[in-house]
């Protein structure tokens, strides 16, 4: 019997997918460093894993309401300056996005894309029966000529990441005001991929306001580690947050109920946490910057933790899936090919790694590419 066409057609998240590569190296003895995976090597804070464990100590293990616990959202409409009823908790990020896709978009709507953008929402788009228009960006910064130009009568929304993963920039503030704007006149949705606001060097900030036209989602993963505890958010307007409710009552239901006592813990020290990371990431930002630039043409990033050279000079005839091929066997050095990103000239680095293995890492990539 064949499968579905939505599961055949379904391309595997190339960025999961090097997770287990890295650990089947190393398993294998191998001495890779990866400058891939976007996660921290920092832990979760005590303090949130001890109110996850009392959660489930307590027998907080049941099931809370499909939104989430009232009390977490409590936290998060003071914190966002919103209503509680304007706030849906999610499996992460990634689920919000999802779902606000499959609220959002009827077949073949239109939703814009500045590239380079994350890998996964094309096929977002694609399981919600919408279709991509790509922007080109101009020093990975918006292109609003473009965007203009790709404006139709079916455009139904355009995503914001900035910071942005894979380039690691922050969209000028007149940018996103004018994006504001185009979303008025034209009546379409703006997404604010907020995963990484908290890293975010430059003091440029999301213009993000609530309104019947804008959604945020947001995650606690980047700032406090806890990508697998899978819980995030989304702020948008009443009927967005009824319609996400309904779907997410089908799909999950409630977000794992122990992970949202850790959530609300993470609060207490929001301030702290996030001045320690920043501090500790505009170090390896600024350290692993320096020795790209030695090597690449690289654009300084201002926000998250990811670098974006261009390495066309380098490539002599490959691919860049090839360089990033070469790279991993030749200098045992892991890196992501740019074309899963839209940009066939470029590779992502995430610093999230020590600072010796940032150094050991580069030395590696110089020492190869200057002997060949």
């Amino acid at each position: 019997m064949k499968l579905s066409d939505k599961a055949i057609n379904c391309n595997e998240s190339e960025t999961v997918k090097y997770t287990p590569l890295i650990n089947k190296l190393k398993r294998e003895g191998k001495d890779i460093i990866s400058f891939a995976v976007g996660e921290a090597d920092i832990n979760t804070p005590e303090c949130i894993k001890e109110e996850t464990i009392n959660a489930i100590k307590n027998n907080k293990t049941k099931y809370s309401a499909v939104s989430g616990l009232i009390s977490l959202k409590k936290i998060i409409a003071k914190k966002e300056k919103v209503k509680i009823k304007n706030i849906i908790i999610t499996n992460g990020s990634k689920q919000g996005l999802y779902e606000v896709f499959q609220t959002i978009l009827n077949k073949n709507d239109e939703v814009i894309i500045p590239v380079p953008y994350w890998v996964n929402y094309k096929e977002q788009i694609k399981f919600s029966e919408g279709k991509c228009i790509f922007s080109n960006t101009s020093n990975h910064q918006l292109n609003i000529k473009d965007i203009k130009n790709k404006i139709t009568s079916k455009t139904k929304a355009i995503v914001i990441n900035s910071p942005n993963n894979p380039s690691g920039a922050i969209y000028h503030k007149k940018d996103l005001e004018e994006i504001k704007k185009l979303s008025q006149k034209n009546k379409f949705y703006v997404i604010y991929d907020d995963a990484y606001e908290d890293l975010n060097y430059s003091g440029e900030k999301s213009n993000f306001v609530l309104d019947n036209n804008s959604i945020s989602i947001k995650s606690f993963s980047k700032s406090f580690s806890m990508g697998g505890f899978r819980i995030g958010y989304v702020i948008a307007s009443d009927e967005i947050i009824y319609n996400l409710n309904k779907i997410q009552s089908h799909i999950t239901g409630n977000v794992n109920t122990f992970s949202q006592y850790g959530a609300i813990k993470s609060f207490e020290i929001y301030s702290d946490e996030i001045k320690k990371r920043k501090k500790i990431f505009q170090k390896k930002r600024d350290l692993a910057y320096s020795l790209c630039k030695e090597i690449f043409n690289c654009i300084k990033p201002h926000g998250a933790f990811y670098l974006f050279p261009e390495v066309s000079n380098k490539l002599k005839g490959q691919t860049v899936e090839e360089f990033t091929k070469m790279l991993l066997t030749k200098a045992n050095v892991l890196v992501m090919p740019g074309t899963i990103f839209g940009m066939k000239k470029h590779i992502r680095i995430s610093y999230t790694c020590s600072m010796n293995d940032i150094r050991e890492g580069f030395s590696r990539i110089k020492k190869y590419l200057d002997s060949n």
